[in-house]
């Protein structure tokens, strides 16, 4: 037997014995970088892993954008390409966006894991960059280095530098890719108060989720003319990472508890463009995707994710409302016009957005370290306001303490 037989029997073997035990809890990545958890004394299903950007090493970064070159130039790729932009008119309602385009992303990684059995789709989270998003330093997600995704459009709007430049890389339909960056995307606090509306309000999450976060960014990447802000927007190699960000937030509010998983509109839904039969219900659950296959969406590493929403959580609306924020960019014609808001649907988009909004607007006049100048607001304002909240509550409770002694 050749060596290269014994050794994938030997692999075989260790997977069947790590299979039969293994410690409660314990977590086991194997050989395609795929998650297991031991539950009663055995592993589960495997799942694919989507991490954030930032956590990524500069390898695993080129791996992906490697993968994506590659599995651009198959012609599974660029039908799904074609169908997102066929079908852009369909897709980007509110019973048809947010399933429809978790099938898409589950299709894609497929298509990229035949390319690379290792790669899972990454995603950006935009939020933690608001008062800082066009950084094109080495490290940052618009590095011009190969493992970033290049920087702005020229004058022209076509990008020239990075993996995806004009001279590298093009769309399906052969043209350059756009960009025309501009303003500032929608900051965690705002994605935080998305994720506070309650599951009997899935309506509201949904249409703030996609008119307010998710439109926002499209046409703060492309611009007037840019590809993110066009039909074909799904040729853009940052569509996956947006999107991913998006199917995060979503994941991230069904994780609260069952009716959170649950919600979605009522009656029959048939997806868009999509195998027969297929529905909205047949892609609520994360870990049980089509085709048998499971998903965890990694929290971001980065340190901004947990000092912002873990402080958060333990403040009401009200105790947020009053932090000082710097503000970010309106909804405009371009993301109107693009995905086709109607009148009412545009008054509610500007409300929305209004509420997500700074209520507190940040002096310029301030100072901000270099994490909050990313962030676009002061991470003391927020521990402060806890430290306040406490002080409250102290008060409060040594009044009490006082009026028990003083009736006894």
């Amino acid at each position: 037997m050749k060596p290269l037989h014994w050794a994938l029997l030997l692999l075989l073997a260790k997977t069947d014995v790590l299979a039969q035990s293994c410690k409660e809890g314990s977590v086991v990545n194997d050989h395609f970088g795929q998650r297991r958890v031991c539950r009663g004394g055995k592993l589960g299903n495997p799942c694919r892993v989507r991490r954030e950007w930032s956590g990524m090493l500069p390898g695993e970064r080129y791996r992906f954008i490697r993968a994506i070159k590659k599995a651009s130039q198959r012609q599974d790729y660029k039908n799904l390409i074609t169908k997102h932009s066929k079908e852009f008119n369909n897709i980007h309602n509110a019973r048809q966006f947010l399933a429809w385009h978790r099938w898409y992303l589950l299709h894609i990684e497929n298509i990229l894991r035949k390319v690379d059995p290792i790669v899972t789709v990454p995603y950006w989270d935009w939020s933690l960059w608001s008062g800082a998003p066009w950084l094109d330093q080495i490290m940052s997600f618009w590095s011009n280095a190969p493992w970033g995704f290049g920087s702005n459009g020229g004058r022209d709007g076509c990008v020239y530098n990075g993996p995806f430049g004009k001279n590298k890389w093009s769309l399906t339909n052969g043209e350059c890719l756009k960009r025309g960056f501009n303003g500032n995307p929608p900051d965690c606090i705002a994605v935080h108060k998305c994720l506070r509306i309650f599951s009997h309000k899935f309506a509201e999450f949904e249409s703030t989720l996609r008119d307010t976060l998710h439109n926002n960014m499209h046409c703060r990447i492309g611009g007037k003319g840019g590809t993110m802000c066009s039909k074909q927007s799904a040729n853009a190699p940052e569509f996956l990472l947006h999107h991913a960000f998006t199917d995060k937030l979503w994941a991230d509010w069904q994780k609260k508890e069952t009716r959170y998983k649950n919600a979605y509109f009522r009656g029959n839904i048939y997806l868009y463009g999509i195998t027969p039969g297929m529905r909205p219900q047949n892609l609520l659950d994360l870990s049980k995707q089509p085709g048998g296959v499971c998903v965890i969406y990694d929290d971001p590493p980065h340190e901004n994710y947990k000092l912002c929403h873990d402080n958060l959580a333990k403040l009401t609306l009200a105790e947020i409302d009053a932090i000082p924020r710097q503000k970010f960019t309106r909804l405009s014609s371009l993301e109107f016009d693009l995905f086709m808001v109607k009148k009412k649907g545009k008054a509610r988009a500007i409300k929305e957005l209004k509420s997500l909004g700074p209520k507190s607007v940040l002096s310029k006049s301030v100072k901000l370290k270099f994490q909050d100048n990313k962030l676009g607001f002061k991470l003391d304002d927020v521990k402060e306001a806890i430290e306040r909240k406490r002080k409250k509550k102290r008060e409060e409770c040594k009044k009490l303490e006082e009026q028990i002694a003083i009736e006894d």
